[in-house]
C-alpha cells in the first residue's frame, strides 16, 4: 500500500501544481510609482478574487541572479496598496512601510540595515484613535506645541530628501 502511494505522489504533485496560475508580467499597482525600465513587475492573485494583490518587481544582477526589488501588498482586496517593502541592492530590506488601518497612509515605517531591523517610526492615530494635537502631545513631553510642530516640520523635511518624490507622496497622501 506504502509503495502504490509514494508511486502516486508524483502525479498528485504534477495535478496540484498546474492549479496555482504563474505570476503576470504588469505594471504595479494604481498609484504606485512606475516600475525601473530595468525593472520587471510580476503579480500575483494570492486571494484568487480575480484581482492582484501581490506585486513583486525584480532585476537581474550583472551575474544573472533574479533580485527583488521591492513588493507591494494590498491586504485587504480594497484596491489600495497596505504594505511596501524597499530592498537594497542586493536583495536585502532597506525600508518597510505598513498601512495598518486601510486609510491609505503609512502608519509605521521599518527600517533596516544589513537586513536588520534597526529602527521602527510610528504615526499617531493609526490605532483608530484620533491623532492627538501638538498641545496634547507638548504637555505630555513637557515642550510646548510649537517645538512639537518644529519636530514633525524637521521630520518631514528629513522625510523628504531620503525619498523620491513618489515614495514621499505614498508616504504622506
Amino acid at each position: 500500500m506504502r509503495r502504490i502511494l509514494l508511486a502516486l505522489l508524483p502525479a498528485v504533485w504534477v495535478a496540484c501544481a498546474g492549479k496555482t496560475p504563474p505570476p503576470q508580467d504588469a505594471k504595479g499597482p494604481p498609484g504606485s510609482p512606475p516600475p525601473a525600465a530595468d525593472e520587471v513587475v510580476s503579480t500575483y492573485d494570492l486571494t484568487q478574487s480575480g484581482k492582484p494583490n501581490v506585486w513583486k518587481y525584480t532585476r537581474r544582477s550583472p551575474d544573472g541572479k533574479e533580485i527583488v526589488v521591492r513588493r507591494e501588498r494590498d491586504l485587504n482586496s480594497d484596491g489600495r496598496i497596505d504594505v511596501w517593502e524597499f530592498n537594497d541592492a542586493e536583495g536585502n530590506p532597506e525600508k518597510q512601510v505598513l498601512d495598518l488601518d486601510f486609510d491609505g497612509k503609512a502608519d509605521v515605517i521599518h527600517h533596516f540595515e544589513k537586513g536588520q531591523l534597526v529602527r521602527k517610526e510610528m504615526s499617531f492615530g493609526f490605532d483608530g484613535k484620533p491623532p492627538r494635537t501638538f498641545r496634547e502631545l507638548g504637555s505630555q513631553m513637557g515642550v510646548c506645541k510649537e517645538r512639537i510642530r518644529q519636530i514633525e516640520l524637521t521630520a518631514l523635511q528629513k522625510l523628504r530628501q531620503s525619498l523620491s518624490p513618489e515614495e514621499f507622496e505614498l508616504l504622506t497622501g
